[in-house]
Order: C-alpha cells, then structure tokens, then sequence
C-alpha cells in the first residue's frame, strides 16, 4: 500500500482511487477529499460496500461528514447529474443513512444530506430516466426519508412510460 492520495488530484484520478481502494480508511481519506461529482460518486459507492458490522463506524467518522459536506456543496451548485445523485443516494442508503445508530447531531446531518437530494431532485425531476427515478425512490422508501417531489416522480413514470 501506498501513501494516501494527494488532495490536489483530478475528480478522474479520486474517482478511480475511490473504486480501487483497499481498505475502509484509505476509502474514507478518499471520501473526505472529494469535491467532483465522478470522485463523490466513487467513494459512495465504495463506503456501501463497507461490512455491516462497520457501517456505523463509516459514519460516524468525520471524515464521512466531510463527504457528506461536500455532497451537498455539489448538489446547490447543480453539479450532480441524475444518474450520479441516484448512484450516491442509493449508496448512503445501502450504507444505512438515517436509519439509527447515530447521535441526535449525526442523524441531523444524514437527513440534511437527503433532504439537499430531495430539493435538487425536484428541481430536475424532469431529466431523470426510469432508472434513475427507481433508484432515487428505492434509496429514499429505504432510509424512511419524505421525498417532497414524490408526486412529481410519480407523473415522471408516467410520462417516461407513455
């Protein structure tokens, strides 16, 4: 193993280090560094994949709150694309954001992140696909999270359908 990545890579090169990281620390100190939408989506995916017996520790560590900061840095920014903010969400949700575990001020900034989801995904429900519209309501129905557009999701699916 090698030192830690540098903070100054590209969203590319996070992204990949994210995928291919070893272990839950090194995936976490990748997490923290992450500001581009290919880099957030990378550590997302990779932290889901942490054992059930250590998600609560992934989230409890500050450096998850750094990704989560970020995460919703790029969300008002309108960096996110459909298919990375559905990638992402699923990916906390499979991790078991909001679900428990957490003091009052970690649960606080879990539902902050999905709620920042939930507005930009309002916003845009319109470019959205049938998969990325799924994937968006599974995450969401999955961390027992209030999905504020969910009507407008539903008229999606039917539009997307038609």
């Amino acid at each position: 193993r090698g030192p830690p990545a540098p903070a100054y890579l590209s969203d590319e090169a996070l992204a990949l280090a994210a995928q291919n990281a070893e272990t839950l620390e090194s995936a976490l100190d990748i997490a923290s560094r992450a500001k581009g939408p290919r880099a957030l989506e990378g550590a997302a995916r990779r932290l889901a994949k942490a054992p059930d017996g250590r998600r609560c520790d992934v989230r409890r560590d500050h450096r998850f709150l750094s990704f989560l900061r970020a995460l919703r840095t790029r969300l008002i920014d309108d960096e996110l694309g459909p298919s990375e903010t559905a990638n992402i969400v699923v990916a906390l949700a499979s991790l078991g954001c909001c679900s428990g575990g957490l003091d009052r001020d970690g649960r606080a900034f879990e539902g902050r992140a999905f709620a920042s989801i939930g507005r930009r995904a309002s916003v845009s429900i319109e470019t959205y696909d049938s998969a990325a519209l799924s994937s968006l309501l599974w995450a969401f129905t999955t961390s027992k999270q209030e999905l504020a557009c969910l009507a407008k999701a539903s008229e999606r699916f039917v539009t997307i359908e038609a």
